[in-house]
């Protein structure tokens, strides 16, 4: 029988996956569905609503979009500075904007990992997919909570 050598590349993957999209038991409920799965069940209305504490379902999705495309870039050797300010400017959503944002997301999540499982296994470059990986599991939390709050 051959043996899988797991390497730090291959731990990430797997956990970006549990992440975005079909948890496995790693570290999420597996009935629960992954990011992109539970994002698909919400309305705009939903992800548009917002309290005085609480930013808006969609203000995390569209803030984890930028950090993902933003420590891609990175990961590539881009420089320019990133405006998170700017990143938590989505307020209210239409259905095509909630549309649009769940989708880019996705786009962003498969860039990365395209990216990713070209580089070598203890490649430097994969603690950008570690911080990645961290950021959107505190931001998936977040929106698990906030769906709380509406039922």
């Amino acid at each position: 029988m051959a043996e899988t050598t797991e390497t730090l590349k291959s731990n990430i993957l797997e956990m970006l996956e549990e992440t975005f999209l079909e948890p496995r038991g790693i570290y999420l409920d597996r009935a629960k569905g992954g990011l992109l799965a539970t994002l698909e069940k919400i309305s705009a209305e939903v992800a548009s609503r917002e309290s005085q504490n609480q930013r808006s379902i969609a203000a995390h999705v569209e803030h984890v979009r930028v950090y993902v495309v933003a420590l891609h870039g990175y990961m590539n050797g881009a420089t320019s500075p990133t405006d998170w300010d700017a990143s938590w400017q989505t307020h209210s959503v239409t259905e095509l904007e909630w549309q649009a944002l769940r989708e880019g997301l996705k786009a962003a999540y498969q860039a990365l990992v395209t990216d990713l499982e070209k580089l070598d296994d203890n490649d430097v470059k994969l603690s950008d997919g570690m911080a990645i990986l961290v950021h959107t599991a505190y931001h998936f939390g977040a929106i698990r909570q906030l769906l709380l709050t509406d039922a």
